[in-house]
């Protein structure tokens, strides 16, 4: 007799339930330790295990509620359909979605460190079997995990709103009980706090992002590392509203990404590359290892601010005087062709005219002429120029001749 479904289309009736969970199961199981594998499990820890499987692992929103509704329905939605298409390789050399080892292979693994408490007569065999796949050891999967949610919460995250904060704990994979198998999230708002500099107020807010296990921690860094002095080793970074729109109006990225490029230029693991011009710190403002401008920061009392972002091509730059001397281009110039943002040299293709690519190599922006990784995260389109009017328009300049920018 064939067994009815239940209420809507889609809804099954508990047998047929246990049946699919039972199939997913040794499907897990034969992945992870081979064909046959999921008949070393006793009939009582089988049905123990379908009974108990984890629950899908998705995020959850914490006790404060404070994320609209709809926005964390569209990051869930988003988070799963990531699980559901990383994979991994398991022991076997087979492939398994993320999401698929993070239930089923869990529930597998958590059975087989028990499974001498259910009285089955292949206990040894079951815990030799599984013994690569302890949590402590076989940790792909989970640094995995930590990635996705780190890029996750970097989509989500705006320095001049709230960043994104997560606690993995309840993650059975990470220590969590098997009642849970979630990631809890909630925004940590950013706070503006008000400064006197020359002599005028402005207002600051602190550089926070979450380290790899999810906490918002505030960034800080050694004054003496980006060429300022300060009695203390290490100060809080803050950046002015100003600045932080600056960066944006010039380099005009996702705002997630580009902050998080922002707080990674202040990473003390690896040398910060900086130069210093009076009494301020210009710093490398760098994605994906491609310098495009400076960070210019003071110390102000017991905090380093950043006042404002130059683009590469920018007047303050060391690069944007020498472009000046071999063109004879000023501010007003760069800001007519529109090569003092981002979008702006990147319509001109000035990579594709070997004049122009000469040019801005002895200038010192070599580091602009290819910018294909970074274009895809603008958030306008591009619309290409031809580069001979850029060349055109040089060469137009009062002063120059063909001895500065010669012909082709």
């Amino acid at each position: 007799m064939k067994t009815k479904k239940l209420g809507k289309t889609g809804q099954y009736s508990p047998k047929q339930i246990e049946a699919n969970k039972l199939k997913q199961l040794k499907i897990a199981c034969e992945k992870m330790v081979g064909k046959g594998s999921f008949d070393m499990f006793s009939a009582l820890c089988k049905t123990r295990m379908t009974s108990n499987r984890l629950p899908a692992l998705k995020l959850k929103l914490s006790s404060d509620n404070n994320i609209d509704p709809l926005e964390f329905k569209r990051y869930n939605d988003l988070f799963v359909s990531q699980l559901n298409k990383l994979t991994i390789t398991t022991l076997t050399g087979e492939t398994m979605t993320l999401g698929q080892y993070l239930r089923e292979a869990m529930t597998l693994v958590c059975y087989s460190e028990i499974v001498h408490e259910l009285g089955s007569p292949n206990a040894a065999k079951v815990r030799a079997a599984f013994e690569g796949y302890q949590r402590l050891i076989f940790t792909q999967p989970l640094l995995d995990l930590m990635q996705l949610i780190y890029r996750l919460s970097t989509l989500m995250s705006d320095l001049s709103v709230s960043v994104l904060e997560y606690d993995f704990n309840p993650v059975f994979a990470f220590g969590g009980d098997s009642d849970h198998n979630h990631i809890v999230i909630r925004l940590v708002k950013s706070q503006a706090i008000s400064i006197k500099l020359d002599g005028t107020k402005r207002e600051v807010m602190p550089l926070q992002w979450p380290n790899y296990r999810g906490n918002v921690t505030p960034v800080s860094v050694s004054p003496i590392s980006i060429g300022l002095k300060h009695p203390k080793e290490s100060l809080p970074v803050f950046i002015q509203r100003h600045a932080l729109r600056r960066l944006s109006e010039r380099i005009g990225i996702v705002s997630g990404l580009l902050h998080q490029a922002l707080v990674d230029c202040f990473k003390e693991d690896k040398q910060i590359r900086n130069l210093t011009q009076g009494g301020n710190s210009l710093v490398e403002f760098n994605i994906y290892d491609q310098k495009l401008g400076y960070l210019v920061c003071l110390v102000h009392e017991e905090m380093i601010v950043i006042r404002t972002f130059l683009f590469l091509t920018n007047d303050g730059t060391p690069e944007g005087k020498k472009l000046a001397e071999l063109t004879r281009v000023q501010l007003l110039d760069k800001q007519y062709l529109g090569i003092d943002t981002l979008s702006g040299f990147i319509k001109f293709r000035v990579a594709d005219d070997p004049t122009l690519k000469q040019l801005f190599k002895d200038a010192g922006c070599e580091s602009l002429l290819d910018l294909s990784t970074i274009e895809k995260f603008l958030e306008s389109d591009v619309t290409a120029k031809d580069p001979s009017i850029l060349l055109s328009y040089l060469r137009g300049i009062p002063g120059n001749t063909d001895d500065l920018i010669p012909s082709q």
